[in-house]
């Protein structure tokens, strides 16, 4: 993977390993982020285009971390495109901490041979593992979407341990091509002990949702020595 844009630019954090073509005019807007999505050229790492991995036939796709290998009935999955993630940015607000999640090809209606598709921003916070998952529901009519709803739910999981008191949202923007995965800041940081002023072991997974069954497509994953200050805004 690929960094394009310095977490942390006031201090020498993997000097020489970051870069971004906004970084000459970076300012911290320290919990007042200027705008809903990244400035252009300016990400927190990158995933390369065209590795979301298709369901298919012939292929038995690794699975979703939890969830038994299997075969997954018939068709094609034509649009793997609608979950290939590009590019991670993070920004805060005084009650929101939020991953935004580039996904060029997203595409509104059945973008996966499931139910609908979900997407999990992963990060450390000291020595807590943290997983916010959020998804959306695209109308394969074959699947009950209840028995999805109990399957995949949204939720944050703390040391593998899912809390119910944290709210999590998620928006999907097909026009830009955006998936933002929010989590209530407070609530978060509240249960955690600690502040999101420092996060590391980041990535970000898409996947298809089969209603008891679910299929990562692409993971996007940051340099294993990253630190990140979301609260700093930077790229918004």
């Amino acid at each position: 993977m690929r960094e394009s844009g310095s977490a942390r630019p006031r201090a020498a954090v993997l000097a020489g390993a970051l870069a971004c073509v906004l970084a000459a005019s970076y300012t911290a807007h320290a919990e007042r982020p200027t705008t809903t999505y990244p400035q252009a050229g300016c990400s927190i790492f990158t995933d390369p285009a065209g590795d979301a991995t298709p369901i298919t036939d012939t292929t038995t796709p690794a699975p979703a971390p939890g969830v038994p290998t299997a075969t997954v009935g018939t068709g094609r999955n034509t649009n793997a495109a609608s979950l290939d993630i590009t590019a991670v940015s993070y920004r805060t607000s005084a009650g929101t901490f939020a991953t935004v999640v580039r996904v060029p090809g997203l595409a509104q209606g059945n973008s996966s041979r499931g139910v609908g598709d979900y997407w999990v921003s992963n990060f450390t916070v000291g020595k807590r593992v943290v997983a916010v998952r959020a998804g959306r529901l695209t109308g394969q009519p074959s699947l009950d979407p209840t028995i999805s709803s109990r399957s995949f739910p949204s939720q944050v999981s703390i040391d593998g341990v899912a809390n119910t008191t944290i709210a999590v949202g998620a928006e999907f923007d097909y026009l830009r091509g955006y998936v933002t995965i929010s989590a209530g800041r407070d609530a978060l940081e509240r249960v955690l002990g600690a502040s999101l002023t420092e996060i590391k072991t980041l990535s970000v997974t898409s996947a298809t949702n089969l209603g008891v069954l679910g299929y990562t497509l692409d993971t996007a994953t940051a340099p294993a020595k990253l630190v990140v200050n979301p609260t700093d805004n930077f790229c918004f």
